[in-house]
């Protein structure tokens, strides 16, 4: 009989096979990184694409594009720039462009629940999203899962803002709850208008701009709705965005630099401009986490303004004092190594590079500057 022996590894053979293995981990764990990235980018883009398609069925179906939200000029006959509106955000926390597209990105039943509800009320969370005789908890959770408004690079699932107890009245904390979402559609910043504290520095995004007092200075693709019998009319056609469909941006992803992700702090003045709360209000300070701007003025509050500045992508400026008002937080930005996608008006959606000359990426949100910008391919 004969016996057989097997030679086994050595201590330095089993280091050597590990050391082997570590490395060509180390060599293909970039590439699988880079692999996924690659897939989340495409799926952003394609949540990008169906946002596009659906302002494009909004128009076709009705003629118009979205307005910015359903908010009036007044309710119960009070101003809402009157010193006697109440400043608990009832009379002007209503529904965001964001949330009229939702039948065209085949979200009927959310939709309904807000028609139910009735679209020009005011979405105050005592009112709307705490009231369990309005919804379900897998109703509220089915708002914070809409796929298409979230970017898979910057985060998944359910997105639900809740209320920060430390905001108070003066910034209407009472209509911060609700979806998050990771894009924001071009607020145009106003174009000759009067100068009112309203429409300065800080409170571009200020509910007195977005009404249809206001609307005819604002020079963005959306624009506050008409005001008739107490009723929300859309404004515009595909025709207002004369400088041509495929040379305007519509939305893009939103700048949130990653300390203020999940946040929706407006007391803190970083909160305040980068703002992560919900996106189905419009008309206060919560108006950054729907819409955004390329442009900024640095004149101080209850000055003229006579100069704009174009926000960079992905700004990294310090929102301080020495800062233009931490303005530059008003723009635009992803999490995607070294790019940001933008939906145009013909529907294409464009991955620009962070280091497009933001004179030229700002003209782009502006409908009737005349400028022709060419992107790089």
């Amino acid at each position: 009989m004969k016996i057989r022996l097997f030679r086994g590894f050595t201590l330095v053979e089993l280091l050597v096979v590990i050391a082997i293995i570590g490395v060509l981990i180390a060599l293909l764990l970039p590439a699988v990184q880079a692999a996924r990235e690659a897939a989340r980018r495409m799926q952003c883009i394609n949540h990008l694409k169906q946002i596009g398609i659906a302002v494009h069925n909004f128009h076709d179906t009705r003629s118009v594009l979205p307005p910015t939200g359903t908010g009036p000029t007044s309710v119960s006959g009070t101003s809402l720039t009157s010193a006697a509106a109440p400043n608990d955000g009832s009379q002007y926390l209503r529904l965001s462009l964001w949330g009229l597209i939702y039948p065209y990105i085949e979200q009927n039943a959310l939709y309904q629940k807000l028609v139910d509800y009735g679209l020009q009320k005011s979405l105050k969370n005592d009112d709307f999203w705490n009231n369990n005789s309005v919804l379900t908890d897998e109703e509220r959770k089915g708002f914070g899962s809409v796929s298409v408004y979230l970017c898979p690079t910057r985060r998944g699932g359910s997105q639900f803002c809740p209320v920060d107890t430390t905001m108070n009245g003066h910034h209407h904390h009472r209509g911060y709850l609700g979806p998050r979402g990771d894009y924001a559609f071009i607020y145009g910043i106003p174009d000759g208008a009067p100068n009112s504290y309203s429409n300065t520095t800080c409170h571009l995004f200020s509910f007195n701009n977005f009404h249809d007092a206001q609307a005819s200075y604002h020079r963005g693709p959306f624009r506050a709705p008409l005001v008739e019998a107490n009723t929300w009319v859309p404004r515009d056609s595909m025709a207002w965005i004369q400088d041509g469909t495929s040379n305007q941006i519509l939305f893009g992803e939103k700048h949130i630099p990653e300390p203020f992700l999940g946040r929706c702090d407006t007391e803190a003045r970083e909160g305040r401009f980068t703002s992560d709360c919900s996106i189905l209000v419009i008309g206060n300070w919560a108006s950054v986490a729907s819409a955004r701007t390329f442009h900024a003025r640095n004149n101080p509050v209850g000055t003229l303004v006579n100069n704009i500045h174009y926000g960079e992508i992905n700004a990294t400026y310090p929102a301080t004092s020495s800062s233009p008002d931490g303005l530059w937080y008003y723009s635009f930005g992803s999490y995607h190594p070294g790019v940001c996608n933008f939906v145009l008006g013909d529907g294409s959606v464009r991955s620009l590079s962070v280091t497009t000359p933001y004179q030229t990426i700002g003209k782009l949100g502006h409908v009737s500057d005349g400028a022709i910008i060419t992107l790089p391919q």
